[in-house]
């Protein structure tokens, strides 16, 4: 059996969740100020989570849980739990995080 590269896949798995959370703020119709209230953390913490550095403690995804973003949805990108009206906006939000990211990316 092959051996996995478990580093690289975690890297992966949390700049994925990262895309994931910003278009969900996107999506939302949240400011990033609204973003850092419900998820109780600075804006340097939400940078980190949004570029893939560190993962949101999975209890302070309960207000966007509350909205209709499913945690399935924000951590591995399944559709089967969100609700119909969601998932036209967070498919399209993440095309728009993704560009904003890689924009942030090439500017720091």
């Amino acid at each position: 059996m092959p051996q996995r590269d478990s580093k690289a896949e975690t890297e992966a798995f949390n700049k994925a969740f990262g895309l994931r959370l910003e278009a969900a703020r996107i999506a939302l119709g949240l400011s990033r100020a609204d973003m850092l209230t419900l998820l109780e953390c600075k804006d340097a913490g939400y940078a980190q989570y949004i570029h893939g550095y560190n993962l949101t403690p999975p209890r302070k995804l309960e207000p966007l849980v509350k909205r209709g973003v499913s945690c399935d949805w924000l951590f591995f990108g399944i559709t089967t739990a969100l609700p119909l009206h969601m998932v036209g906006p967070l498919e399209t939000a993440v095309q728009a995080a993704s560009e904003s990211l890689t924009s942030r990316r090439k500017e720091g």
